[in-house]
């Protein structure tokens, strides 16, 4: 956290008659054993007189003496224990012995006694971080702040606490303070960036890193850091240049190989990325981080054996430890006779990857097995109808005792899945007919309409898939945005107002979306929209409309997992970098075979996507 404050011993009350100075003769003249001597013989003399104690236990703080620094200090403090000055000294000397609880304590006696001392109240802050008190750490420098409000240390420090306290905001504003006072302490610019970037704020870290590779150019993390930063302004050329400087300056910079890999994945220089992704796994193999994103690389270019492998360290990274911490039993890896045995599944991730993966439960219970499924609240409904689900746990519930354990997304690798053998190819989840019907009056669908999901299934793809024509006009349902929480989400969803401008008029349109704001309520009435987010309970409901349908439009979400293993009918509008699972260059799905994808050849760039589906709406409604 930058410099500290004069933290050099105070030898006040003292002149050059002292008779320390003998002590410090003996100690500048190189001679520390005579000084130490003399030092004994001034304790001798002077046993009751805490001044000069207290200057000899400063002086042998100063010449690296702190085994009698801190014996005499302590003899100084029951002298006078009211001293501030003995107590800042003696709160030195219980640092240096790595005492600093106690030197804390130190400095809050002296702080008590003298308000005004702000060295004080400095010290103890600096003790206070030591021990991990951040809050009183902070009190401590603001307190300094108070009485010195141009004091750039005393800023720094305490937007260094806040920093630890993960208040980014207060700490940033901290740090940008203490820069106004001293703008070319490198330290403070070096702290200022890296919190600001850990805050998400690459365009607040920019004039930091700018500033301090001025006066640093050798910064090696300080490069890297930009480049991160320049990444997530956009500024994709600039962050390629930054990562090989920190790559030249530090060719094993492990963070410059994974940010220019991350760079890379998001502008789509697929080989490139699995290059450093490869280098770093192969200069560490224990980077657990590194190995799951090398594994979702694989996964993308269809290179199943090699990334199911790879991604099995996700359970390796800090952020996944001890989720699995009550799983006692086996793990289940493919390879164990499961007849007669039980394993509990467990979901992970999100809606849509327990809907994607679930497909891989009546493996299980092929195999004899008796399956303990485990998923999200949301998600029990749907899947607690299915006659593979034999008991089914909420994902938050206490573990049960199993034989085995296997996490949902391990399964594809327990059972060798390749690009050709991903299992249930059509509808795998099945919706209640009661809550079909009860969807089939809402949307006032004739009697003698037989549902979607009960017509024949479509023969020769999509070239012959037109939508229903008759009484009624087809039913289209939308999913726009997905979850505001996923990382990706800014990228992977679409304005209410640019989605509509695919919707021709002449068909009905629901909103499958379970939460909408107040301003897209309004645009879905004035585009004559049906918005039934009242009544999404939970997907089984969700997926009971979706069985009503025609076709469903959606972005990358969990509504596009649901309606792809209901086999219904599902375009899916995907982001330039899309998630792994939808491959490279592909229209179609070998998860879903009812689905239809949709790519941006620019990301960001939405418009060309709208007006295929627009053309294809059109197609599909003028056929026979």
């Amino acid at each position: 956290m930058g410099v500290s404050l004069a933290t050099t011993p105070f030898n006040f009350l003292m002149d050059d008659t002292s008779p320390v100075q003998a002590v410090i003769d003996a100690f500048t003249s190189g001679d520390p054993v005579t000084a130490i001597a003399r030092g004994f013989a001034i304790e001798a003399s002077y046993p009751d007189d805490p001044a000069v104690l207290n200057h000899l236990g400063a002086i042998h703080l100063q010449y690296s003496q702190p085994a009698h620094a801190l014996r005499v200090l302590r003899r100084a403090f029951d002298l006078a224990p009211t001293s501030s000055v003995i107590c800042v000294n003696l709160g030195l000397a219980l640092e240096v012995d790595q005492q600093f609880e106690a030197a804390a304590d130190a400095f809050g006696l002296a702080a008590a006694y003298k308000p005004d001392f702000v060295v004080a109240h400095f010290n103890r802050g600096r003790m206070c971080v030591r021990t991990e008190r951040f809050q009183d750490a902070t009190d401590a420098f603001a307190e300094v702040i108070v009485r010195e409000p141009t004091n750039a240390d005393a800023w720094n420090y305490w937007a260094g606490s806040m920093s630890l306290l993960n208040r980014l905001d207060e700490a940033l504003s901290g740090y940008e303070r203490a820069l106004t006072i001293n703008p070319g302490h490198l330290s403070t610019l070096r702290d200022h960036a890296i919190v600001a970037m850990r805050a998400g704020q690459p365009v607040r870290a920019l004039p930091s890193l700018d500033r301090a590779l001025a006066i640093d150019p050798s910064w090696a993390n300080g490069q890297q850091h930009r480049g991160r930063a320049h990444t997530q302004s956009g500024r994709f050329a600039d962050a390629e240049t930054d990562f090989a400087i920190a790559l030249t300056l530090d060719p094993g910079n492990r963070d410059a190989l994974n940010g220019r890999a991350w760079l890379r994945h998001i502008s789509d220089d697929r080989m490139g990325c699995l290059r450093d992704l490869e280098a770093l796994v192969a200069e560490d193999p224990t980077n657990a981080e590194a190995c799951a994103f090398l594994g979702l690389a694989y996964l993308r270019e269809e290179r199943f054996a090699e990334g199911w492998s790879a991604y099995e360290s996700r359970w390796d990274v800090p952020a996944n430890a001890g989720i699995f911490d009550g799983a006692t039993r086996f793990r289940w890896d493919g390879s164990q006779d499961l007849t007669g045995r039980s394993i509990l599944v467990m979901s992970e991730q999100g809606f849509g990857d327990t809907i994607q993966f679930c497909r891989y439960v009546p493996m299980l219970v092929n195999r004899g097995a008796r399956v303990i499924l485990a998923v999200q609240p949301p998600l029990q409904g749907l899947i607690a109808g299915m006659p593979w689900a034999h008991h089914l746990v909420t994902d938050s519930a206490p573990v049960p005792d199993t034989d085995f354990f296997c996490p949902m997304l391990s399964l594809p690798q327990a059972f060798g899945t390749e690009p050709g053998t991903i299992p249930s190819p059509g509808r795998y989840l099945e919706t209640s007919p009661e809550k079909r019907a009860s969807w089939q009056r809402r949307l006032a669908i004739p009697d003698h309409s037989p549902l979607p999901s009960q017509r024949e299934p479509r023969a020769g793809g999509w070239g012959s898939f037109h939508l229903p024509t008759g009484n009624t006009n087809p039913l289209v349902g939308i999913s726009w945005r997905g979850n505001p929480g996923n990382r990706g989400d800014a990228q992977r969803s679409i304005p209410l107002a640019t989605f509509v401008e695919a919707l021709p008029a002449g068909l009905r349109y629901v909103s499958l979306q379970k939460d909408t704001t107040e301003d897209e309520r309004a645009h879905l009435a004035e585009r004559g929209i049906l918005n039934v987010a009242e009544a999404l309970d939970d997907f089984a409901e969700t997926g009971a409309l979706c069985d009503v349908l025609d076709l469903i439009i959606t972005v990358d979400t969990s509504i596009a997992h649901l309606a792809g293993a209901l086999a219904r009918p599902v375009w899916i509008l995907l982001c330039r970098i899309p998630d792994w699972r939808w491959f490279v260059d592909r229209t179609d799905s070998p998860w879903y075979p009812s689905a239809r994808l949709y790519r941006q050849a620019t990301a960001g760039d939405w418009a060309p996507v709208i007006t295929a589906v627009q053309n294809d709406l059109a197609s599909v409604t003028t056929g026979p």
